[in-house]
């Protein structure tokens, strides 16, 4: 029981999952330490958005050195390097040395290491998982995140901070020491990526290239997904999910306390019953994927997804509106998990960084662009008109790609196929 446990995936999770507790601790925690040295919400709001600033930023640079360096080792550096940071953001707080210059360059410095901890793990993964089981991994990985980062981490760290200021960065040090530890023997040794591999393979289109210049190297990322039209529908989707995603929950303080006539708690609930429906998708996403196929999932999980906007344009019902929201949770992990991993099988091993960093800048750009014209279309078409817009506008995308997903789905079920007729030649279980 205890060698199934030690495992490197098994390892890997456990990381993840605490290095993402780490990550809602100090998403909490900087905010309220920002305010204890000013009261201008200008600065408060600019310092929770230093922490997003690198994946709008960095994320490609971030690609690249992923593809370049060892992913294993980049992970345990990250993790140690947080532990440092963490730790001398624990001394500055306690000394009373600590000011607004250096909160904001710990901030960009810790949402840095997020970035490429998240960029390399990613890319790390079918390194030490068979790719049928990359759905299942994925979606453990995914519930990981949300419950961590948007549930455990938060909740702990406004419970540490009402403490002591400092306590809750020591704690988070502590999380992320263990976390590298979990993974060092491993991921130090273990060689999880080319990192050298020129342009003398296949054909100058589809040559992954490493080691040719390092601006050129994140240039030919992203020009072989654009050149990829499958692989490009897909981040296609990815961004139209962002974009229109994002628009009700511009509105949705409003939505719930104009339109509904509710008070901040159910605010509160409808937030945590999405929560805890993509705690269920991302462990179901597996047995989804065994059952329906990729392709079917992927298309369930959009169809489902942009139908659900219906109930709360429609309805004024709590629970009818809370059933939903809980429902919109499931597609939204199991959507992520599927196409992750069928990105992580059909993307060349020494482009999975540079590659898996655009679809974090989808993501990433996408989604402050949908909250803003989430409020203006709020203040333009109504309320209840935003869901009706995010929902239509979603299902259009999809079904605009639709005919590409499909292909990427049947490649992906063609290379299981291939591994599980091929014969075993490591041990990757997950």
């Amino acid at each position: 029981m205890i060698a199934r446990f030690l495992t490197p995936w098994r390892r890997l999770l456990t990381a993840s999952a605490i290095s993402n507790v780490g990550d809602g601790i100090y998403a909490v925690a900087f905010p309220l330490l920002g305010a204890t040295l000013t009261s201008d919400p200008r600065l408060i709001a600019a310092l929770g958005a230093a922490v997003m600033i690198p994946n709008l930023v960095l994320s490609l640079p971030a690609g690249v050195l992923v593809d370049r360096l060892d992913r294993g080792r980049l992970m345990v550096a990250v993790d140690f390097a947080r532990v440092a940071l963490l730790f001398l953001l624990v001394y500055l707080t306690w000394s009373g040395g600590l000011n607004l210059l250096h909160l904001f360059v710990i901030a960009v410095l810790l949402g840095t290491g997020e970035l490429l901890f998240d960029i390399a793990a990613s890319a790390y993964v079918p390194s030490i998982v068979p790719t049928k089981d990359l759905p299942r991994a994925n979606g453990h990985l995914a519930t990981a995140a949300e419950v961590g980062n948007g549930v455990i981490g938060p909740t702990v760290g406004g419970l540490l901070f009402a403490s002591a200021a400092a306590l809750p960065f020591a704690v988070d040090a502590v999380a992320f020491g263990i976390a590298s530890l979990l993974i060092l023997r491993f991921a130090w040794s273990k060689r999880s990526n080319a990192v050298d591999t020129g342009a003398d393979t296949a054909s100058e289109e589809h040559a992954p290239v490493t080691g040719t210049g390092f601006w050129r190297d994140a240039g030919y990322g992203l020009s072989w997904l654009w050149r990829n039209k499958d692989l490009r529908a897909i981040t296609m989707v990815v961004a139209a999910w962002n974009l229109f995603g994002w628009m009700p929950e511009a509105i949705l303080v409003l939505y719930v306390s104009e339109t509904l006539g509710l008070g901040s708690v159910a605010f509160g609930l409808f937030f945590a019953a999405t929560s805890v429906g993509a705690v269920v998708g991302g462990l179901a996403s597996g047995r989804m994927t065994t059952l329906l196929g990729p392709g079917r999932v992927l298309a369930f999980t959009v169809v489902s997804y942009s139908l659900l906007m219906l109930p709360p344009a429609v309805s004024s019902s709590p629970w009818t509106i809370g059933a939903a929201f809980f429902l919109q949770g499931i597609p939204l992990i199991a959507w992520g998990s599927v196409s992750t991993s069928i990105r992580q099988t059909l993307v060349p091993d020494e482009l999975l960084g540079r590659v898996g960093s655009v679809f974090r800048l989808m993501g990433a750009g996408m989604a402050p662009i949908g909250f803003l014209l989430g409020g203006f279309l709020g203040d333009w078409l109504g309320l209840r008109e935003v869901f009706i817009v995010s929902g239509a506008g979603l299902l259009v995308a999809y079904l605009v790609h639709a005919r590409a997903l499909n292909r990427l789905s049947a490649d992906f079920a063609r290379r299981i196929e291939a591994e599980e007729r091929a014969p075993a030649t490591e041990d990757r279980t997950a």
